[in-house]
């Protein structure tokens, strides 16, 4: 369950991000920025999901 817990933070933090943040300046930026996040969210938890007893542990 901690994946969907995970991802519903990082959606969380998306809109947040969207909310606060006008693209026309810069959308590349924006862009960049929901992509790492995209891609943290992402990579914890394929390594989470290689190494089981990773889980929980920071």
């Amino acid at each position: 369950m901690s994946g969907s817990n995970d991802l519903m933070q990082a959606e969380w933090r998306l809109t947040d991000f969207v909310h606060g943040f006008d693209a026309s300046h810069a959308p590349e930026q924006a862009l960049a920025v929901v992509r790492n996040m995209l891609l943290t969210t992402l990579g914890r938890r394929r390594a989470s999901s290689n190494n089981p007893e990773a889980v929980g542990k920071h």
